[in-house]
This record gives structure tokens, C-alpha cells and sequence, in this order.
């Protein structure tokens, strides 16, 4: 029986290998596409994928979970005694010896315990720059997210920070005829925003409830909102404030008298916590 020849067999890398005499096939791009050059085209894509890589890495860092905001130290404000004060001979109130805080140990305050709210009442009307502009451009230049609400009968706070008389505010909010974007306002001096009371004063007295709601629109969108009401009206506070707001009495350039009734006022009207803060640094 005779055997029949066996065909050697090449493997495929073998059989697929080129060998020295195979050609090989260049691809060349062309210069051009109608007449542009084509390389610029190729950087410029290549550019904008990397910064899409990028900002989607930077996004994700963004978002990861569990990522606690950095605080300052806390520095705690000193709050007033609580002690019952004793009439003088003639009638006017004395309280115990009253301790202030200063501007900074309040912002400590409000940015270590994370304050959403904090309502800033004096004594009596002053001339002198509103104790609420300073917090508010104070936690600005920390990089706080922040805005003032000016509630005040004269508008100070919202004059101060360069708001027009006049302007679309609070009460037109909450009267359906201005939107957020018309009331806010930007501080010409910092990144803060600025909402007056806007065209409707007369909403203060008579929808005070809606412009409650509003400051609680407004609130939901900053870190912290101080709400000044300007010269102390109890009926201004009792509608600025909420559970958990925080309630200053800035001195301003009132007597020791004229802030020792302040705080008697405020008890008398069920607001036992308050800080009392000087013009002090």
C-alpha cells in the first residue's frame, strides 16, 4: 500500500507574516480638506477631548458622597444674660452688664454651626453703615454664599450695597409681580446679593405672611440670608424669624440705655436668645 505525499503545512502567523519582498501599504492624510489645512482641525479635536476628560473627572470629584463643606474654627458669640433687669427711679430699664460681640466672632458663629438664617434688628434708626452690610460682605470675602434681605423701613442696608430706590424686591416677589432673577441685586462690592423690600412696602403690614414665604424662597437658594429689619418693630422680627434663626441686636450708635430697653422690648415679645453685637471688629 503505497502512502500518499504529505503537503506541509504553514501555520497562519507564519503563512500571514510578511516577508521582505511583501510591499507595504501607506496611508497618507491629506494636506488639505476644501481648501483648509487638516492638521488644525485634528489639534483642535484632540484639545476638546481632553477638556472634556477633564471637567468630567472634575465633576465627579464633585459629587462624590459624604464630602464635608470645610468651616472656619467656631468662635462663639456671647449672648446677654438672661437675669431680669430692675427699673430705675425714674422709670427706665436697667439690665445686668451686658457682653457684645464683635462682627467676626459672629461670622465664626454663622459659618462653623452652618446658620441658614440670621435677623438683624437695633434699637433705634442710625446713621451710621448698617451692621448688616458688614456681615454680609464679611462672609462674602470667605467665600460664603450669602444674601441680605433688607426689610427696613429706610432701606439702608440695601442703599449701602447700591440698590436703586425703587427697585423690583421682596414684595414684588411675593406679589407675583417680580421674579428672583429682577429682585436680586449684586453688591458692587462683593459677590453678595441684595434684595430690598421692593415697590409694595405696604405689604408689611398687610400680606406680612407672603413676604414670609418669599424670604423662605430666597433663603433655599444661598448658604445664609441676613435679614435686616432695620429700627426694632416687633412684628418686623416676629415675621423675619423662624425656629432656627439666629437674632442680633446690632448696637450700632445707641446708648447703653437706649440697648438696655432694646433687649427689655424683645423679652416682652417672647425673644429671650438674642446676641447683641457692637460696631467692633
Amino acid at each position: 500500500m503505497s502512502e500518499l505525499p504529505v503537503e506541509p503545512v504553514l501555520e497562519p502567523e507564519a503563512a500571514e507574516r510578511p516577508t521582505a519582498e511583501t510591499p507595504l501599504e501607506i496611508t497618507e492624510l491629506p494636506a488639505s480638506v476644501d481648501g483648509r489645512p487638516v492638521w488644525p482641525l485634528i489639534a483642535g479635536a484632540a484639545l476638546l477631548g481632553l477638556l472634556g476628560s477633564a471637567a468630567f473627572v472634575t465633576v465627579g470629584s464633585l459629587r462624590q458622597p459624604g464630602r464635608k463643606r470645610m468651616t472656619a474654627p467656631s468662635v462663639a458669640p456671647v449672648a446677654i444674660p438672661a437675669a431680669p433687669g430692675k427699673p430705675r427711679g425714674d422709670g427706665s430699664f436697667r439690665s445686668p452688664a451686658m457682653d457684645t460681640a464683635s462682627i467676626d466672632d459672629v461670622i465664626g458663629a454663622i459659618i462653623a454651626s452652618e446658620i441658614s438664617r440670621a435677623v438683624v434688628v437695633t434699637p433705634e434708626p442710625t446713621l451710621s453703615r448698617p451692621i448688616a452690610t458688614e456681615i454680609v460682605r464679611r462672609l462674602a470675602l470667605r467665600g460664603h454664599s450669602v444674601a441680605l434681605i433688607d426689610v427696613g423701613g429706610e432701606q439702608r442696608s440695601a442703599l449701602a450695597m447700591g440698590v436703586p430706590p425703587g427697585s423690583v424686591g421682596l414684595s414684588d416677589m411675593a406679589s407675583g409681580e417680580g421674579t428672583f432673577a429682577e429682585a436680586a441685586r449684586r453688591d458692587f462690592a462683593t459677590a453678595a446679593d441684595v434684595f430690598p423690600l421692593g415697590r409694595q412696602p405696604e405689604w408689611l403690614n398687610e400680606r406680612s405672611r407672603d413676604l414670609a414665604d418669599a424670604m423662605e424662597f430666597v433663603e433655599r437658594n444661598y448658604e445664609t440670608v441676613i435679614v435686616d429689619c432695620g429700627a426694632l418693630a416687633e412684628r418686623k422680627v416676629a415675621d423675619a424669624m423662624t425656629v432656627e434663626a439666629a437674632l442680633l441686636l446690632a448696637t450700632g450708635s445707641a446708648g447703653a440705655t437706649t440697648v438696655e430697653e432694646a433687649v427689655a422690648q424683645l423679652r416682652a415679645s417672647g425673644f429671650d436668645d438674642m446676641v447683641v453685637v457692637g460696631e467692633g471688629t
